[in-house]
């Protein structure tokens, strides 16, 4: 196995055993960064957002064991269409990257957080396309 494939497959499982820390994480620091969302949205709200968080970071892992980095985006685009469709707005979910990419950083291992970064950033560049075409 190529050491391409292996980062790949050491990277998915890294962040499959840790999805419940990680999706934790990601909701709090997403909680932290935008005030008033605990109020606006309860404990009912707190615990969608980890789901979504735990999701994410499902699809993600697969992704990358799977070196599937389109269909990962893929996914992307089809949860920011389902977010607007539940009337939220865009930033839900830029915030919900941003805060992946940080958590992903800093627990993950360094050539691991490089690698779904870099899955991240190309859903968040497809999400941007997507959203240009949909304005057009």
């Amino acid at each position: 196995m190529a050491f391409d494939e292996v980062l790949h497959a050491v990277t998915g499982a890294q962040i499959q055993d840790r999805r419940v820390a990680l999706a934790s994480l990601m909701t709090e620091l997403q909680y932290e960064r935008v005030p008033g969302l605990r109020e606006s949205f309860g404990p009912v709200g707190h615990e969608k957002a980890l789901r979504d968080a735990d999701y994410s970071l499902q699809f993600l892992s697969e992704g990358i064991a799977g070196g599937d980095q389109d269909g990962f985006a893929g996914y992307l685009v089809w949860l920011d269409r389902v977010l607007a469709g539940a009337g939220l707005h865009q930033s839900v979910l830029d915030v919900h990257l941003e805060c992946m990419i940080e958590v992903l950083s800093n627990e993950l291992p360094t050539d691991s957080a490089h690698l779904a970064v870099t899955y991240v950033r190309a859903g968040q560049a497809r999400i941007a396309a997507n959203r240009g075409a949909a304005e057009a």
